[in-house]
């Protein structure tokens, strides 16, 4: 949705490298991208990529 990443394509790559192997073979997953954009917003979310910031106690 036009959403800037916060993880580096290298660092998605490596993290997704099982499937895009398996998507694309082992020479290919290389130079392939994860395109799955709810798998990288779940990555960047779990690791804390987001700058998101919550305070309950504003008003």
């Amino acid at each position: 949705m036009g959403a800037p990443l916060y993880a580096t394509e290298d660092v998605l790559r490596e993290q997704f490298k099982e499937e895009l192997v398996s998507l694309y073979g082992l020479e290919e997953a290389n130079i392939r991208f994860v395109l799955d954009p709810l798998k990288i917003a779940l990555y960047e979310y779990e690791n804390h990529l987001i700058p998101i910031d919550v305070d309950p106690h504003e008003d």
